[in-house]
């Protein structure tokens, strides 16, 4: 797969607020897993205050509440906004497949067209499984994506004009999909081989989605959102630290983004009408972002995760693993 060149106004510093600068999207329904915190958060907020219903998803009910409150707070506080968008929060543990159904069959239940799905949640973890027997970091960050747009793929169709968005990470530089071990029954783990694999299998899904539903006026974006700290980078054991050293290099301090500044990818692919048809795309910096054949210190995408071969693979792989098809 070739990366388009896009035109962007934009850049790695720019904001929420500038992107949304003009865009209205009142009446729109924007779904976005995790949601409540960190980068999450970021772009719930950003949704709203442009007009969006947005419903986020999550484990934590405490955080969950918060997100309501704060776009509730919002609202009070700027009463002379046209239309501040509302936000519904749902439980959802993605490491579980009864979870995830449940989470989709509430989306299905709201009986709106979904314009935006925003796949922003994920783990870096030792090593679990869940009750199916899968590793938690390829089930939340890889399959649960695939998953949730599988479930709810006619409410993105009734939208005739919807995006969906997976943020994957620049650790998808870190391993490509061992198909021949998919889910370290053989191999010895190592948690940011884990990540790595897991966010390649995330650009992947973006890849297949995009084709298997661009005739239905779908279109899917993975994205690099930036170096940011967020419960994922501040729960890194210092031991591990060495590892993440060695195989891409800590950014300089200035090339750090605040979480607002981390969503604004996410925001730029879900608005920027240069974009629409032109899927799958991954993107970094709000623009796309440059072919590599091998690991770059904190940018661009390795060739091997934008093989549309390979995204069709690793959707068998998913059906085989959860033990049922997933149409799109």
């Amino acid at each position: 797969m070739k990366q388009a060149e896009i035109e962007t106004r934009f850049g790695p510093k720019s904001s929420t607020e500038e992107v949304l600068n003009g865009v209205d999207l009142g009446g729109k329904l924007v779904v976005v897993t995790g949601g409540a915190q960190g980068i999450g958060l970021a772009t719930t907020l950003a949704f709203a205050r442009a007009g969006a219903d947005v419903v986020i998803g999550g484990r934590n009910l405490d955080a969950l509440q918060a997100a309501k409150t704060e776009a509730e707070r919002y609202n009070k506080e700027n009463p002379d906004r046209t239309r501040i968008g509302s936000v519904t929060a749902l439980e959802v543990d993605l490491l579980h497949l009864g979870s995830i159904d449940k989470f989709s069959t509430k989306i299905n239940q709201i009986g709106r067209p979904v314009d935006v799905l925003v796949h922003n949640a994920g783990i870096n973890s030792e090593l679990v499984r869940n009750e199916l027997g899968i590793e938690s970091q390829l089930m939340v960050n890889g399959l649960a994506p695939a998953i949730i747009t599988s479930n709810i793929r006619e409410r993105l169709l009734e939208a005739q004009r919807s995006r969906v968005i997976v943020v994957a990470s620049h650790g998808h530089q870190w391993s490509p999909v061992i198909f021949d071990d998919l889910n370290f029954d053989r191999r010895e783990y190592n948690r940011w081989l884990s990540y790595g694999q897991s966010k390649t299998a995330a650009i992947y899904v973006a890849i297949k989605i995009a084709d298997a539903m661009r005739a239905g006026g779908v279109d899917a974006f993975a994205l690099h959102p930036g170096a940011i700290m967020t419960n994922i980078a501040t729960s890194i054991p210092k031991e591990d630290l060495d590892w993440v050293m060695k195989h891409s290099a800590i950014p300089p301090k200035d090339a750090w983004k605040t979480v607002d500044q981390g969503a604004s990818t996410t925001i730029w692919a879900a608005t920027e009408a240069l974009l629409q048809g032109r899927g799958p795309l991954y993107l970094e910096d709000c623009a796309v972002a440059e072919i590599v054949d091998e690991p770059k210190p904190g940018y661009g995408v390795m060739r091997y995760a934008l093989e549309l071969d390979s995204a069709t693979r690793l959707w068998s792989e998913a059906e085989r693993m959860i033990g049922r098809d997933l149409p799109l």
